[in-house]
């Protein structure tokens, strides 16, 4: 059975396309390549899929942008249309959805912040996309991918996200009442392992600056406007997961670093 047939079908919800290869020697055409293409993707050989994807004409251009960068992401090992489909299941669309892939990026091993720079690229490349869908749930796969990433340098040794790496006592700071938040010391003050840095931070997606840091506010918030940008431009993305990174945008602006810290336990575990 072909390994990568999930993240196949959920692909064409996006495009009209037949989904069913024959065999092919020397492709021609826009029609054949892209076949080519997207067999060699479900068998996992993203080299092969991206060489031929490469080959697509202009005309093909934002099929090319957005399955490219894909094709890219599961290359790494940073992202799967089936760890995406898995984490909604897990977390039935909420905030312990996003926990799950930040999970599966730490148990692979997916922590270095060299990793940042190339993620950030494909969602300003994907910004070249001229349908709105397309652009818009590429750009959304990528920045999920970058936030999940940022916050798995922060699970701990056991690659396990908890709500005591992002607080000092997670279950207590998640359910301080009013402003006890912003009194300090409290159980929302700095945790013990590496933790979400609070201080200034110059990152941006529109710069390479800042992304190679330990993980940072900055990295936070910019990642979760951008999924939340997206979102907004998506049809029928209000509910679930989409409603989740929605709140959680509006909320992470709350002042001080430990109702800050409060925010991202709320939301990521509900």
């Amino acid at each position: 059975m072909k390994k990568h047939l999930v993240a196949t079908a959920l692909l064409t919800t996006f495009f009209t396309a037949c989904n069913i290869y024959e065999f092919m020697d020397t492709p021609s055409g826009d029609a054949q390549v892209l076949a080519k293409a997207r067999a060699c993707f479900d068998e996992g050989d993203f080299n092969c899929a991206r060489d031929y994807y490469g080959k697509l004409s202009s005309a093909q251009n934002d099929v090319r942008l957005m399955e490219d960068t894909l094709a890219g992401l599961a290359q790494d090992g940073l992202f799967l249309m089936s760890d995406f489909i898995s984490s909604l299941g897990s977390g039935n669309g909420s905030g312990a959805s996003i926990t799950t892939m930040v999970n599966t990026l730490a148990a692979r091993g997916k922590t270095a912040t060299s990793l940042r720079e190339s993620l950030r690229q494909k969602y300003n490349q994907a910004s070249a996309i001229t349908q709105t869908d397309l652009r818009a749930f590429t750009q959304f796969i990528v920045a999920y991918t970058l936030f999940s990433q940022v916050l798995a340098q922060v699970a701990g040794v056991d690659a396990v996200l908890s709500g005591n790496d992002l607080a000092l006592v997670g279950n207590s700071c998640k359910t301080l009442s009013g402003a006890a938040c912003a009194t300090t010391p409290n159980d929302c003050d700095t945790p013990t392992g590496i933790g979400v840095d609070m201080s200034s931070n110059n990152a941006t997606l529109s710069s390479s600056s800042g992304w190679d840091d330990n993980a940072n506010i900055a990295h936070v918030t910019e990642t979760v406007s951008a999924m939340s940008s997206a979102i907004s431009a998506l049809t029928n993305s209000q509910s679930g997961i989409f409603n989740a990174i929605s709140v959680l945008n509006t909320d992470i602006g709350i002042a001080g670093e430990n109702c800050k810290r409060q925010v991202l336990i709320q939301a990521l575990f509900p």
